[in-house]
C-alpha cells in the first residue's frame, strides 16, 4: 500500500518496485536491498480523494532469492478511535529517498477529521506512503503530505512569511503539520467499493470473508451487477483476527 500520488496508474505500478531492507544493519552498515515487482493486473485499487493505492506484490523477488512471505506484515484494522488528539505517534520513513529512519513518539496528533489525521511528526519529502503508528504500534494512518501555513486568504506562506510562488520549492514553505489518511477510512472504502474480482484477492488477505449473497442483482459501487458490496461484506469483524495485511512502499 502507498499513496495514489505515488502509484496513480496501472502502467506506473507495472514498471515500479517495492524495495525491502533499504536500511542500515545493527552495525550501522548499509544492507543489500531486495526488490519486488508488482502485478497490478491481479489487484490494483486506488482512490485520489483518500490518496491511497493498494497493489498486488509479486511473490518472488526480482533476484529470485526472497519470497514475500519471508517478511512480516502490519495488520490493518478498521476500528475507529485508535488515536485521539494529543496522542503521540511514530512514523517509519525514507526521508528524501534515503535509508529507513524512525521518528519515535515525540510527535503529537493535532487534529482528526473523518478522512485524515494531522500530526507534528518530523518528516521530509519522500516520506509519502509511510506508516504512522500509535503507542501500541497499531497502524493509524498512511502518511501522504505536509500541511502548509496559510494567510487569511488561504494562500500558502513561506518560512519568510511571504506568499509562496511557483519559484518556491518544498524547503521554502512554512509547514505547520503533517497529514495522513486514516486507515479506518481506507478499509471502509475497500469494504464498500471493491469489485467482485478484487474481492477474490481481498478475501485472501483479509480472511474469513463471507460468501456473496445469492443473486442480489443490485450491483456495488463499481457497477458490478453480480455482487452488492454492502451485503458482501456484512458481518466482517475486522477488529479481531480478520486483518488486512499491509506492506508500505516508501
Amino acid at each position: 500500500m502507498t499513496n495514489n500520488h505515488v502509484l496513480d496508474s496501472v502502467e506506473i505500478a507495472q514498471s515500479s518496485y517495492a524495495e525491502f531492507e533499504y536500511e542500515l544493519d545493527e552495525n550501522n552498515k548499509p544492507k543489500s536491498s531486495i526488490l519486488f515487482g508488482f502485478e497490478p493486473q491481479k489487484l490494483y485499487i486506488t482512490d485520489e480523494k483518500l490518496d491511497f493505492t493498494l497493489v498486488y506484490v509479486k511473490q518472488i523477488s526480482e533476484s529470485g532469492g526472497k519470497n514475500i512471505a519471508d517478511y512480516g506484515f502490519v495488520p490493518i484494522i478498521e476500528t475507529v478511535g485508535k488515536v485521539k488528539e494529543g496522542d503521540a505517534v511514530s512514523i517509519i520513513q525514507h526521508p528524501k529517498g534515503e535509508r529507513k529512519s524512525v521518528a519515535l513518539r515525540n510527535n503529537t496528533v493535532t487534529q482528526l477529521d473523518e478522512d485524515f489525521i494531522q500530526y507534528q511528526t518530523d518528516t521530509e519529502p519522500g516520506s509519502s506512503g509511510s506508516p504512522v503508528f500509535n503507542d501500541a504500534w497499531e497502524l493509524v494512518a498512511l502518511h501522504h503530505s505536509g500541511v502548509p501555513m496559510t494567510d487569511a486568504q488561504g494562500k500558502i506562506l513561506t518560512k519568510k512569511g511571504t506568499v509562496a510562488t511557483s519559484n518556491d520549492d518544498e524547503n521554502d514553505i512554512a509547514w505547520k503539520a503533517n497529514e495522513g489518511v486514516r486507515i479506518s477510512r481506507i478499509v471502509a472504502y475497500l469494504r464498500q467499493k471493491a469489485t467482485s474480482t478484487q474481492k477474490i484477492f481481498l478475501k485472501d488477505i483479509i480472511g474469513n470473508l463471507p460468501e456473496p449473497v445469492d443473486n442480489p442483482n443490485t450491483g456495488d459501487a463499481n457497477n458490478d451487477k453480480n455482487i452488492n458490496a454492502d451485503k458482501y461484506y456484512k458481518g466482517i469483524d475486522l477488529t479481531g483476527n480478520n486483518l488486512l495485511k499491509h506492506s508500505a512502499i516508501y
